[in-house]
């Protein structure tokens, strides 16, 4: 993409703020929130976004869509970027209180919704597909055995160089190993092996990867 066309893509006024303007927005040098027009983000000023790399926020749509996407962190929220990532249109990311996304070079096509509520880790060279879920916790409260009511939440895990297919959900506690594929519509709720393929629900791993170098 040239710079010119980059620029009319570009909500310019957000871009400055984000970039320039709050003290939460902690960036290395020539790392930058670029935000399209139709970016829309909610940012506590409780909370942080750690730039080690660029974030995309509403990229890949048509000049003159009008398609949104949604980037939330809250109260202590953190979303620590390690590697270029682009958030297509139509997606949403959140940062719940006190919770935190780590995530390296990806793609997070339109509609995938990633929501954290304690910790979710997400690797490099990573394919989150079109309405894919991932999720760290239940988000709603539970009785427990002591009749006390509680969220559970565990931290997700998602490696390098992963692909997660079309409406599939990686769900809390999930830990997805490096060089897997997760099938199509799968539901993951334990553990992916590294270099295998997972299906079904519970997703299971049953072939192995071959990736091309």
């Amino acid at each position: 993409m040239g710079k010119v066309e980059l620029i009319r893509k570009l909500d310019i006024f957000m871009f400055i703020k984000y970039n320039f303007m709050l003290k939460n927005v902690i960036r290395d040098p020539g790392c930058y929130l670029i935000t399209y027009r139709g970016a829309k983000i909610d940012l506590s000023d409780k909370a942080k976004i750690i730039l080690h790399a660029n974030y995309h926020c509403c990229s890949s749509k048509f000049l003159h869509s009008k398609a949104e996407a949604y980037l939330q962190l809250l109260d202590g929220g953190i979303l620590e970027v390690n590697g270029p990532v682009a958030q297509n249109y139509g997606s949403h990311v959140e940062v719940n209180y006190n919770a935190k996304i780590s995530i390296g070079k990806a793609v997070i096509k339109p509609n995938a919704v990633i929501v954290s509520n304690q910790e979710i880790e997400i690797g490099n060279d990573v394919l989150i597909s079109r309405y894919v879920i991932i999720y760290d916790s239940d988000f709603h409260k539970i009785k427990g055995p002591n009749g006390e009511l509680k969220v559970h939440s565990k931290k997700t895990i998602i490696g390098n160089h992963v692909w997660i297919g079309i409406k599939s959900s990686v769900l809390k506690g999930a830990i997805v190993g490096d060089g897997a594929v997760v099938a199509v519509g799968s539901t993951v709720t334990g553990k992916v092996k590294a270099g295998m393929t997972a299906m079904g629900y519970p997703a299971r791993s049953f072939s192995t990867v071959e990736w091309e170098d």
